[in-house]
């Protein structure tokens, strides 16, 4: 998975394959695709633990002149769980020393989706607070994760989802399974949980009334699916609106979200996204 990483053609990964260092434990820096020096780079931020494969096909779609990094900590640092608040700030100084290491000064440029955008917010508030300039966000359809989706149309969706698979499991099983349901439903997420322990995905999706939102300079480019699920509040621009003082750039194209990072959809993205990166180039 590393050699198809750093390789993104057959004939450079026949080189990697040949090479003797394949095997060295991964940096937090990888060059996917070394470009031209002089172009902006793009990073691609990623939390430990999450495949990223995606990107390596994403390469093909870019101009060979555009360097492509993956930014990335070698393991989990936990499974399942959200990561804190103190485990994403970690990561943010992590990457960002990773990525001056190979471009000292902005315009910084980066790409994210999912988990991985938590801590792409993370690594721009770091970054404007010493004056450091973002050129932009591209965010793959992922929705701003506080505050944007209805409670009770997500229970619904996630009940729906889940309790057909009840009956293919074993009578003990389904017990155990129904219990952990119903312990969600009581507890809402909205229980304090004590000190020391980890919150859950519901805390983290509906924080309760001490949450300050993030605002950061750094234009958003959203790629997005024209029909969003239901359970999301009614706003095309997925929250960025509220997080973004530089403006939202929103394009749809029709696709899974599962797949977003596949054929065909990377096409568009790799040519919209190579004449962003051109643009800040020439302003560079």
């Amino acid at each position: 998975m590393s050699a198809m990483l750093r390789a993104a053609t057959v004939e450079s990964l026949a080189r990697l394959v040949a090479a003797e260092n394949t095997l060295l434990d991964e940096p937090v820096l990888m060059p996917i695709q070394q470009g031209r020096e002089g172009s902006c780079p793009l990073f691609a931020v990623i939390v430990p633990g999450v495949e990223a494969i995606g990107y390596a096909a994403l390469a093909r779609y870019l101009s060979p002149e555009q360097p492509l990094y993956k930014l990335q900590g070698k393991e989990p640092i936990v499974e399942s769980l959200p990561l804190t608040s103190k485990e994403i700030a970690g990561l943010a100084r992590d990457y960002i020393a990773a990525m001056r290491s190979v471009q000292p000064e902005g315009p910084y440029c980066f790409i994210g989706m999912c988990d991985d955008v938590q801590l792409c917010e993370e690594m721009i508030l770091q970054l404007e607070r010493v004056g450091q300039q973002v050129g932009f966000l591209a965010v793959l359809d992922t929705w701003v994760f506080q505050n944007t989706m209805v409670p009770w149309k997500w229970k619904l969706h996630y009940y729906a989802t889940r309790l057909p698979d009840l009956s293919r499991l074993q009578p003990a099983e389904q017990v155990k399974r129904l219990s952990k349901i119903v312990r969600r439903t009581i507890d809402g997420g909205d229980q304090v949980r004590a000190a020391g322990q980890r919150r859950t995905w519901a805390q983290v999706y509906w924080p309760g009334s001490e949450f300050q939102r993030p605002v950061f300079r750094a234009p958003v480019l959203l790629f997005k699916r024209p029909k969003q699920p239901f359970y999301y509040k009614a706003d095309p621009l997925m929250g960025w609106g509220e997080r973004s003082t530089g403006g939202i750039e929103t394009i749809e194209i029709e696709l899974d979200h599962e797949n977003l990072l596949r054929e065909p959809h990377i096409k568009a993205m790799g040519e919209i996204l190579t004449a962003r990166l051109r643009s800040l180039s020439r302003q560079g």
